[in-house]
């Protein structure tokens, strides 16, 4: 199941940016801005945690049948005031685009479980920082020593997910 996973990742990585530009809503530029990147990218990571995670979640159209990710290079799109298409790999890739800025490496994760692959996935987000590496997805996690250990800490915060039968690859390494 594993190797399913990591061929999905890579082909849902390569059809990205295709599938951005047919899903995502038409004319997004032009949709209001709920805040703007330009001014919450510099807080520390504490108040950015804070203002994300006070916009609404949006489910992708089609009830996330095709998921996808805004482009790193488009984070605005996250803040905008979207009819759909704010979901856990948005909030992901928002804190991969904030990481960037600040110069930190980041991978982003996708993980699923080995009884209902797909059907309980989610997509999170590891920064490495000096200290060791953290868990992001709709909150800035504790650390922990490695970055596997810190993609399973994703059991301490959900049910959904077991350590035993945990399933994760790596979708992307963002390097700044």
């Amino acid at each position: 199941m594993l190797a399913v996973l990591w061929v999905v990742a890579r082909l849902r990585f390569k059809l990205e940016r295709f599938f951005f530009r047919r899903r995502s809503p038409k004319d997004w530029q032009e949709l209001a801005d709920l805040e703007n990147w330009l001014e919450v990218r510099d807080l520390d990571s504490d108040s950015f945690d804070y203002v994300i995670n006070h916009l609404p979640y949006k489910p992708d159209a089609m009830q996330g049948f095709l998921d996808y990710s805004f482009p790193v290079d488009k984070p605005e799109y996250f803040f905008k005031d979207l009819p759909y298409g704010r979901d856990c790999d948005d909030w992901t890739r928002i804190w991969v685009a904030y990481c960037l800025y600040h110069r930190q490496v980041c991978e982003e994760w996708i993980v699923t479980t080995m009884d209902r692959p797909f059907k309980d996935s989610h997509f999170v987000a590891v920064v490495h920082e000096d200290e060791g590496f953290r868990l992001l997805d709709y909150h800035r996690w504790n650390l922990k020593p490695t970055v596997e250990e810190a993609v399973a800490s994703l059991c301490d915060h959900w049910s959904t997910f077991d350590p035993a039968n945990l399933l994760a690859v790596r979708y992307k390494v963002w390097t700044p």
